[in-house]
């Protein structure tokens, strides 16, 4: 924290990483900054001096950036107080979901409750991360470059992420951008300021066939970047197949001086996404029905568009004051036809279902943002003063079919012509504007780190449900939320901390008497240590071993204000109890000899007290125990491999927990090779297999009736270049 993050930073890349978890103890934006630069290699770049060792990873060239850091992704106040878990562009490039690669990390688990496959299927301490609710978008689940994320709506390409960082209470909160379980801080790919190409191709057993293009060039002045992906083939244990294309130009125009680095980034971005929906399988009779496909995949059809333009500027007044603002303009549509089951008719049949869904989503961001530092003695302090304002609008039509026709559990038989069905008609239309006011402070001082921050906002939901009629008033809101945290540097080597949050979450509706529900808020303690080994002085940065580091975070999360429907007048609302998280999250590395080892264990008991004196409420599909560890280590020269094994334990069906899915470990392997053909260019060839054992598992639930099971065994291989 002690050096200057503005300053310029030079890397080196030596090695390939291997695909794990990442966990940064102390991080400080200067080595953020550095890492985010570290990811290609330069054109034309001298290799270093001195002979290779044989049994040493090849050494690529030396990178030279000049590294300004955006602080319109970050938090308020420079740096992180916990432990961020992140995910980096190695462990993203080759993954077709954001969501597959934080689990296998052991960071989140598995939500059912976000249709798996078109939006973000996260649980996070308890908490559902993005479900499927426009009301509860802008409480910031998921920030893409420091506004609210339209991408809930349909999976985002990893491929087009610089990094995705995982934060939870005051490093989320400060300027009012956090939620119960946690934030997804998601950074997608801009200019580095280095001329440079990345290719990655990837084959899989299970037809897929995967081409990311990552390019960036200089137009005098001007940096420009593009990411092209191709993605098909890829064949679902749903008997569904995903297909979906992206691209994203951004270019970025730098100004000042190497003092001063200042600059203006527009990005223009592209996707499309053709995963129909799939429905999951009934749980009968004490059995998990995963031998027979229960969506028509014959008839089941999907075409989800989204486009993002979005305006950043960042400008630096001298050292200590800094300038950003953004604006962002979002589109999505959505048109779908979704035959399956609905719910189970009896223990012998299930009810049929048939929807064609058209959805239309827009969304406008605003923001500014002043930075500021300075010092007096031997403390530093810095202030942010941040305005956001967001507009969505979202119209829905999905006429549906349920219960036109059944299917038999033994052997289900979808209709030759289920679009021949009669449909009733139902819409959806919604308005959604919120605005805030934003403050956060930070001093540090001999060791001590004090945090302070809130934001006031300001929120309407107006709603209607027939085409041509006038929308209603819907939520009105005025939520605070805060933060304050104090940290303390042990030595050189330890750091704790403990933070207590309060977030919101939008209500729709209103109570009998008339008044607006009242959002949901949720306040959250948090507690950690954090333990880093020192680095060896006489080690080189190419050499040396990954330093020993641990953290244990230790969290209670009380959520009020649920609502549920009034018993008395079903057209109104009550407010219930409330639902408790507690928990405590593990995160490690270390290394005995040759391997290198990580760890990420979660402890969790989340529980709903409905407030009417009745037994305490289970959630469903959510686990109290899951994690992962993995080892890695040299298997020959330039080669390395790995093995990980990823836990859950078993999860309640159902809000009384009569059934669980049962728990399951997954085992997955993988090797890498790298190698070069001249300084200036590197390969890395990649054998991965997913789920060895090809076990069967549930990997997520929401009841009886919607049991989605897990990916069988696959086999991946894939070849990345880097000149």
């Amino acid at each position: 924290m002690g050096k200057d993050f503005y300053q310029d930073a030079v890397c080196s890349v030596s090695q390939a990483r291997p695909r794990g978890g990442l966990f940064c103890l102390r991080p400080s934006p200067w080595l953020a900054a550095m890492a985010l630069a570290c990811g290609l290699p330069a054109l034309g770049a001298q290799p270093a001096s001195g002979e290779a060792d044989a049994d040493a990873p090849p050494a690529l060239p030396t990178v030279e950036v000049k590294a300004a850091r955006d602080t319109l992704t970050d938090t308020p106040t420079p740096g992180a107080l916990a432990p961020v878990p992140a995910l980096g562009e190695n462990d993203l490039v080759n993954e077709p979901r954001m969501d597959g690669a934080l689990v296998d990390a052991g960071l989140a688990q598995w939500d059912a409750a976000n249709s798996l496959g078109i939006g973000q299927g996260l649980n996070l301490r308890g908490f559902s991360l993005s479900n499927q609710n426009t009301t509860q978008l802008q409480a910031s689940r998921a920030v893409l470059n420091g506004h609210a994320d339209l991408a809930w709506r349909f999976v985002r390409e990893p491929a087009t992420v610089q990094s995705v960082r995982l934060l939870g209470g005051a490093d989320a909160t400060l300027l009012g951008a956090g939620s119960p379980g946690g934030t997804l801080q998601i950074e997608t790919k801009a200019p580095m300021g280095v001329s440079a190409t990345r290719l990655d191709l990837r084959l899989v057993s299970n037809g897929t066939r995967r081409l990311v293009l990552d390019t960036e060039r200089a137009l005098g002045p001007l940096q420009v970047r593009g990411v092209t992906v191709l993605h098909g083939g890829d064949r679902t244990e749903d008997g569904l197949t995903d297909r979906h294309q992206a691209a994203l130009l951004s270019t970025r125009l730098p100004y000042g001086d190497a003092n001063q680095p200042s600059h203006v980034q527009l990005d223009l971005e592209y996707h499309r996404n053709r995963l129909p929906y799939a429905f999951g399988a009934p749980y009968e009779a004490g059995r998990f029905w995963l031998e027979h496909d229960y969506v028509d995949a014959a008839h089941a059809r999907a075409d989800r568009r989204y486009t993002r333009q979005a305006l950043y500027w960042r400008h630096r007044f001298g050292e200590a004051l800094t300038l950003s603002a953004h604006a962002q303009r979002g589109r999505s549509t959505r048109d779908e036809v979704l035959p399956g089951f609905f719910t189970l008719l009896d223990a012998q049949h299930l009810m049929g279902y048939y929807r064609e869904l058209s959805e239309r989503n827009r969304q406008l961001d605003a923001g500014l943002r002043l930075d500021g530092q300075w010092r007096t003695g031997a403390a530093q302090h810095r202030w942010a003063l941040a305005w956001q304002g967001h507009r969505q609008a979202r119209d829905f039509s999905g006429p549906q079919n349920i219960g036109g026709f059944t299917l038999a559990l033994d052997n289900p038989v979808f209709p030759a012509h289920p679009e021949l069905l009669p449909l009733t008609p139902r819409h959806h239309f919604q308005r959604y504007r919120e605005q805030g006011l934003g403050a956060a402070w930070q001093t540090q001082w001999n060791g001590w780190d004090w945090r302070v921050g809130m934001r006031q906002a300001r929120l309407a939901l107006d709603g209607g449900n027939t085409p041509g009629q006038a929308l209603q008033a819907a939520a009105r809101a005025k939520p605070l939320t805060h933060a304050l945290a104090l940290g303390r540097e042990l030595g050189q080597t330890q750091r704790v901390w403990l933070s207590r949050t309060q977030s919101f979450m939008p209500n729709r509706g209103q109570l009998a008497s008339g008044a607006w529900l009242p959002a949901s808020r949720s306040v959250q303690w948090e507690a950690g240590w954090a333990w880093r080994a020192e680095a060896a002085q006489n080690d080189a940065p190419a050499t040396r071993q990954p330093r020993p580091e641990l953290s244990v975070t230790a969290f209670d999360i009380r959520q009020g204000n649920l609502p549920a429907v009034d018993p008395n007048d079903r057209d109104y609302y009550v407010l219930r109890g409330h639902v408790r998280s507690r928990g405590l999250e593990l995160r490690g590395q270390a290394s005995t000899g040759v391997l290198d080892w990580t760890v990420a264990l979660n402890l969790l008991r989340a529980r709903v007290d409905p407030g009417d004196g009745g037994p305490l409420e289970y959630l469903p599909g959510v686990a109290q125990r899951f994690g992962m560890v993995q080892v890695s280590a040299p298997v020959a020269p330039h080669t390395r491999g790995w093995v990980r094994v990823l836990g859950t334990a078993r999860r309640p069906g159902d809000e009384l927990a009569t059934f669980h899915a049962p728990g399951h470990g997954l085992v997955s392997m993988g090797l890498e090779h790298t190698f070069q053909s001249n300084p200036a260019a590197a390969y890395t060839l990649g054998l991965r297999i997913d789920n060895l054992t090809n076990r069967r598992y549930v990997r997520a639930l929401t009841g009886a009736d919607n049991v989605w099971q897990g990916d069988g065994r696959r086999v991946s291989l894939w070849l990345t270049a880097l000149f």
